[in-house]
C-alpha cells in the first residue's frame, strides 16, 4: 500500500519528502474488527488533484487517514529551507 501511494504521488509530479514509520500500535478503539494498526506519516508535496487520488486509492485497505497541509513542518531536507527558520519574536 505504501508503494502504491508513493506511485500516485510521484506519477502526478509530486515529491515524497519523508516517510516516518511508527510501526504497529494498539488502536484507541476497535475499527472494522481490528484492534491494532500500522502507522505511517507521509510528508509530500503534491497538487490537490493528487491528494484526491491518494485518498480515493487507499480507502479499501486503510482504516483511517487524515490529510492536512502545513506551513510549519520541520523537514530535514533542502526542499523546504524556509521551514527550518525560527519564527521571529514579536515581544
Amino acid at each position: 500500500m505504501l508503494d502504491r501511494t508513493k506511485e500516485i504521488i510521484t506519477g502526478d509530479g509530486g515529491v515524497v519528502v519523508k516517510i516516518d514509520e511508527w510501526g504497529k500500535k494498539r488502536l484507541a478503539y476497535e475499527i472494522d474488527d481490528s484492534l491494532d494498526g500500522v502507522y505511517y506519516i507521509l510528508y509530500f508535496e503534491a497538487t490537490p488533484k493528487t491528494l484526491d487520488e491518494v485518498t480515493l486509492g487507499i480507502t479499501d485497505v486503510v482504516l483511517r487517514f487524515m490529510p492536512f497541509g502545513t506551513k510549519s513542518l520541520l523537514v530535514p531536507s533542502g526542499r523546504w529551507p524556509h521551514l527550518h527558520r525560527r519564527p521571529k519574536r514579536t515581544d
